[in-house]
């Protein structure tokens, strides 16, 4: 299996890649006549490739097929709001139906954005200086200002979801993995997770989730 196949497995999308792509430039005339598609291996989440176009570069995600219509638009949603509020997230194009695109197969449909490309290097081979956190800081501030209901979906990395992966894979760890884990697991059961706020900010802030440009961020 190749690359691109390991990650339309992910997806609802049954028709041929290539027969996909002409949808894509179709319903998002902007970007011009694909001339590449790159696979993007990293993440287990959705199915991700760069675009290499006529009219530049282009990031297209294929939404995972458990994700519901529900939790997709509220995807979309904070990435419009985003831009909105001035953080300098990744742009979606809004050529079709506010940046949600769909193809459909046997009345199942596959929903997937074009956002543009951001050129940056990402801190997994740079250090951090105290100035970069600070500003990273000020924007996940800022991002959690943002005030609307979002649409979970199931996260097994998710913080929340600790206890039900526990239990799910603690057979699979080590006894000497496992005397550092239980005790954690334990007193992660005593909380009660009803009453914490969801928040659109990533669980999983790390070193590969924040691109800097050439200008500062």
């Amino acid at each position: 299996m190749n690359d691109i196949s390991k990650l339309l497995a992910r997806t609802n999308l049954k028709h041929p890649f290539d027969r996909f792509l002409v949808d894509v430039q179709t319903l998002f005339p902007s970007i011009g006549i694909i001339k590449n598609t790159l696979s993007i291996m990293e993440g287990y989440e959705d199915a991700n490739f760069i675009l290499e176009t006529s009219t530049g570069k282009f990031a297209l995600k294929i939404f995972l097929e458990e994700r519901s219509l529900e939790n997709v638009e509220s995807y979309t949603k904070i990435l419009r709001e985003c831009k909105n509020i001035g953080l300098p997230t990744t742009e979606i194009l809004l050529d079709f139906n506010n940046g949600l695109g769909f193809v459909e197969d046997n009345n199942i449909k596959t929903y997937f954005i074009i956002t543009k490309y951001f050129e940056g290097e990402n801190f997994q081979n740079i250090t951090p200086t105290l100035n970069d956190i600070k500003i990273a800081t000020v924007y996940l501030s800022k991002l959690n200002t943002l005030n609307f209901q979002v649409v979970e979906t199931y996260d097994s990395w998710g913080n929340k979801n600790f206890g039900k992966e526990y239990e799910l894979n603690k057979t699979r760890i080590t006894p000497e993995q496992n005397a550092l884990i239980q005790p954690v697991y334990e007193e992660f059961t005593k909380l009660d997770l009803a009453g914490f706020k969801k928040s659109v900010i990533h669980g999983d802030m790390q070193r590969k989730h924040v691109k800097k440009d050439a200008n500062g961020f």
